[in-house]
């Protein structure tokens, strides 16, 4: 297996456009560097070079490296490539091609009490998919902050 099996051809797609959803947490300056196959994105800061994670799944942005030669080291990390990349979750899935601009998305996310298992995943629309994460995680930010208000924090 090769880092092509799992990712999606994101050459053609609009990185604004896939990132609207999530400006309340992605800094404008980032452009989409590759997108997994299950709809999480590894960015580029346009600023500084830096990688980013954007986990549509937890709703969280993870700096991964400081350069693309950092970034380079770390797909040579078996361990981080199976993390990163979803690989277990999607291995039964491997046989099946993916069409273009779509990605495997769970039909209830786990934060909404799905299971964190392929039987719960569908083949979806990325653009419909990053919007949807992307307003489902910031719903979910601003319970969050109000519970906090509420608590005094």
């Amino acid at each position: 297996m090769n880092l092509k099996d799992l990712v999606i051809d994101s050459t053609n797609l609009d990185s604004q456009k896939l990132l609207q959803a999530w400006q309340w947490l992605v800094p404008a300056n980032m452009e989409i560097a590759m997108i997994t196959q299950v709809g999480d994105a590894i960015l580029l800061d346009q600023d500084n070079g830096s990688l980013l994670f954007l986990d549509t799944l937890d709703g969280e942005l993870e700096m991964l490296a400081d350069s693309l030669d950092a970034f380079q080291k770390l797909l040579g990390d078996e361990e981080f490539v199976i993390d990163y990349f979803s690989c277990e979750l999607i291995a039964p899935l491997m046989h099946h091609q993916l069409p273009a601009n779509t990605v495997y998305s769970f039909k209830t996310p786990p934060v909404l009490g799905g299971e964190y298992h392929s039987d719960n995943l569908e083949i979806f629309d990325v653009y419909h998919h990053f919007n949807d994460m992307g307003m489902l995680w910031e719903e979910i930010s601003q319970i969050d902050m109000d519970d906090k208000e509420k608590d005094g924090n």
